[in-house]
């Protein structure tokens, strides 16, 4: 058998370039960065235009000869477990802007409302974004399994335009690309977390602070220690145990690392504003402003849960039809648009119950984490794909969730000392490859149906 070797030359030579290029971008145009994003009206009108195309009836079903349709879930059980998956992230995303806005901020200028201004630039100036480009990946993932039983990886969607299969070099790029943003978006949301049950905890007498402080340097520094040593390792063996479900092993362990930081963070309390000169990166950075920091980490954080999001919602939506699964997607959406554009000042209930807030950001966290650490998702994590009807291929979650939880210290050593300064960039970087592939995504979608 002839094995197809990828050209790791070109691999990690394209690679280079699209950092150099992210650093171009971030270095001349971020302020322009957040209104290139004003696409998604194209990316919504694209999911308009399938949903009352007369195709979007086809279902999400292979017929072979003499087979008869698979049953599917029941109306209202399927469209509220999307509705919650949406809810999820929702809270989620909020849990995350108080951090930037109310429990953590940089510095004292940064502005308070800007999780209120972030609702109303997603939901009304930005097209209901991400939820359109959510919609259309889903339609073409689920194509790919349902209808043409294929391995619905990511390079494969882009089969027909540019002949991609995960076996070649462009293929091999895509498809880490969606494992890299993937993994990214999970283990946001898990750091971030972390930092909303310090917060929540910390009495105010010796709160955590993010900047450049004497405390704040040290506590991330042993965060990057703890995830070079072995003893991590140790810590996740449990995970191997068939007879224990992941989500009670790593809710635990996000449990501890959280008790790790209150107590660095209460032991070193004496210095917290000790001075330490910031570096002229950092100092480079903060001049961009904190709108546009903070509109290009959470425009560039709900890119990356493109892949996973995508591929859970096509996995509920086997056996209906496209129009009821781009129905179903921007259904909550649209609600809190017309409910914003009415409204106006409704957002600002986020603000003003922080701590309750931060609450349902966590049960929405453990939302997300539980149906994606259940074992039969965890090939949907790790592999970033929807399987075709055979079944899932298996890989062992220890190695991928070691990883996790070392990208997961990663993040919160970026964030503690900087703010979002550093991490903006980071996740800048993971979901820049994606910014490049919404267009074409949306001419797949349009006209899958015509092959």
């Amino acid at each position: 058998m002839k094995y197809v070797k990828p050209n790791y030359f070109m691999l990690f030579g394209l690679s280079f370039l699209a950092i150099a290029l992210c650093v171009f971008l971030f270095y001349f145009f971020a302020s322009f960065i957040p209104t290139v994003y004003l696409f998604h009206w194209v990316i919504l009108l694209g999911a308009l235009v399938l949903l009352i195309n007369p195709m979007s009836k086809q279902l999400f079903t292979l017929f072979t000869t003499g087979s008869e349709k698979t049953p599917r879930s029941s109306l209202w059980p399927w469209l509220s477990e999307i509705l919650l998956l949406e809810l999820s992230l929702i809270f989620t995303a909020c849990g995350m802007m108080l951090v930037f806005t109310y429990w953590l901020p940089f510095n004292e200028q940064t502005p308070s409302q800007g999780m209120e201004n972030a609702l109303l630039i997603f939901f009304k100036e930005y097209g209901l974004f991400p939820w359109a480009i959510y919609a259309l990946y889903a339609v073409s993932l689920a194509k790919t399994s349902y209808i043409d039983n294929k391995d619905a990886y990511f390079s494969r969607v882009f089969s027909p335009l540019f002949k991609t299969q995960p076996e070649t070099t462009l293929g091999k790029i895509i498809d880490f690309q969606a494992r890299a943003a993937t993994t990214t978006a999970v283990a946001s949301i898990c750091a971030f977390g972390i930092l909303l049950i310090v917060c929540l905890c910390t009495p105010k007498s010796i709160a955590l602070e993010s900047g450049f402080h004497g405390k704040t340097i040290i506590i991330a520094i042993a965060l990057l220690l703890l995830g070079s040593t072995k003893k991590l390792k140790h810590l996740l063996k449990p995970i191997l145990k068939p007879h224990r479900s992941p989500l009670w092993i790593f809710i635990p362990i996000l449990l501890l690392l959280a008790l790790f930081i209150g107590l660095l963070n209460a032991l070193f309390s004496t210095l917290g504003h000790t001075p330490v000169k910031i570096p002229i990166l950092i100092e480079w950075l903060n001049h961009q402003g904190f709108t546009t920091l903070f509109l290009i980490f959470m425009i560039s954080w709900w890119i990356c849960w493109t892949p996973l999001f995508a591929i859970h919602l096509a996995r509920l939506s086997k056996n209906r039809s496209i129009r009821s699964m781009i129905f179903a997607t921007l259904l909550l959406p649209t609600v809190l648009t017309a409910i914003l554009l009415f409204f106006p000042k409704s957002s600002a209930v986020f603000t003003y119950f922080p701590k309750i807030t931060s609450l349902f950001s966590l049960l929405g966290t453990y939302y997300l984490l539980s149906k994606i650490l259940q074992r039969p998702s965890l090939p949907l994590l790790i592999h970033s794909y929807l399987p075709k009807y055979n079944g899932y291929k298996y890989r062992n979650p220890y190695f991928y969730l070691q990883k996790m939880f070392q990208l997961i210290l990663i993040i919160l050593y970026l964030y503690l000392p900087s703010g979002l300064t550093l991490p903006s960039f980071f996740i800048f970087c993971i979901a820049f490859g994606f910014t490049l592939q919404i267009p074409f995504i949306l001419f797949i979608s349009l006209g899958f149906n015509k092959s």
